[in-house]
């Protein structure tokens, strides 16, 4: 009788990983195979259905089956010759994937220009380190697919690819250099993985069809017009990891409606949200200390703005400029206000200014006639008459 139950146990346990085994096949397999199809009829919207679902194993196991020949390819060793640098795709297909290994050394890094012809869509092998500057730049390109072993994106990378909508970076790119994206009119969504520790100089700047950005949290640094001019972008959360927001990094980015700066965040750069005509109000968390110069000037349709404890500088013309700016709620933390900081704020009528602010800069409040008797009063008694 134990016998007999040993034996039903083993099959069981047989049977299980057979299923199991079968699953795990199937699913891979049925992965790739949307994938080849997707790519094969250029479908945008499964590739990027597709690609949302991929992850490193599925990449390898399509790698492995179907990688393009190294007859493809122009390549040479790089400089320690440890690994494989592709210089040219000498191909005549539209799309690429690109092999893991060539005469038995790893494919590390896509050179300057190398991709910089007419091809649909590329994706990327497990070993590939660094993509270098201008690798795609100008070319055809509407589909990427960026393996989580590429450890920067170099600048102008896909510079000027106006035909790129699909972008997938997986986890583990830890930096975008600058002008990576640059004007690549057509895309539309971009996630930046959590292992991204710093977006460059005008990264994505002029991508005026983006208009879903996810910005991961882990993300370290945003620099100087990361996302300006990205003018379909309607909205942004600002994860906490990041403690500063560089110059113009969303310039003109005039439908953005919706705004989260999450606590963590200490300073906003000179014109970050410039032009942002979409902004109605906007919350600054207490972490932050700085409001930069013109960092909100020409907001046209804020109403209302309120600002936690613990902002301590307001910079020049900060707010200048927006028209209709009604309520601005300033904590006692608040020691300066920078010259213009509401210049030409037509329909403010209520502000509190902090009992124990030190400097109010020239020309603050001018052209604010609607600004209550208290306030006036309490200007007045701080020495303040110029409205």
């Amino acid at each position: 009788m134990r016998n007999k139950k040993g034996i039903v146990s083993r099959l069981l346990v047989v049977l299980v990983l057979i299923i199991s085994t079968f699953l795990i096949f199937s699913c891979g397999k049925d992965t790739k195979t949307k994938l080849l199809d997707a790519l094969n009829s250029n479908d945008l919207n499964a590739i990027e259905k597709v690609f949302s679902e991929m992850d490193e194993n599925s990449l390898n196991q399509l790698v492995a089956e179907n990688a393009n020949s190294p007859k493809d390819f122009s390549y040479d060793l790089n400089n320690n010759e440890t690994g494989v640098i592709i210089t040219r795709y000498t191909g005549d297909k539209e799309n690429v994937i690109l092999p893991a290994e060539i005469e038995g050394y790893p494919v590390v890094e896509i050179g300057q220009g190398a991709f910089s012809c007419s091809i649909n869509t590329v994706i990327l092998s497990s070993n590939v380190k660094s993509i270098d500057n201008g690798a795609f730049a100008g070319g055809g390109l509407t589909s990427v697919l960026i393996s989580p072993s590429v450890v920067k994106i170099g600048s102008n990378a896909f510079y000027d690819c106006k035909n790129l909508v699909n972008v997938k970076i997986l986890p583990g790119v830890k930096e975008i250099d600058y002008s990576a994206f640059f004007s690549c009119k057509n895309l539309t969504s971009i996630t930046i993985p959590s292992s991204v520790i710093k977006i460059g100089k005008s990264a994505f700047a002029y991508c005026e069809n983006l208009i879903n950005l996810e910005i991961s949290e882990g993300v370290k640094e945003i620099e100087d017009s990361a996302f300006s001019f990205c003018k379909s972008l309607t909205s942004v959360v600002i994860p906490s990891s990041i403690t500063k927001l560089g110059n113009s990094t969303f310039y003109l980015c005039e439908n953005l409606a919706d705004l989260e700066i999450s606590p963590g965040v200490k300073q906003i750069g000179a014109q970050s949200f410039t032009s942002c005509n979409g902004l109605t109000s906007v919350v600054i968390p207490s972490s932050v200390l700085t409001i930069e110069d013109m960092s909100f000037e020409g907001c046209k349709n804020l109403v209302d703005v309120k600002i936690l404890s613990g902002v301590k500088i307001i910079g020049r013309k900060a707010f200048a400029l927006c028209d209709n700016l009604e309520i601005v709620e300033l904590p006692e933390t608040v020691e300066k206000l920078g010259e213009q900081a509401f210049v030409r704020c037509g329909n403010l009528h209520t502000i509190n200014i902090p009992e124990n602010i030190k400097e109010i800069g020239i020309d603050c409040f001018n052209g604010t006639g609607k600004l209550s008797l208290t306030t006036r009063k309490q200007l007045k008694k701080m020495g303040y008459d110029s409205f």
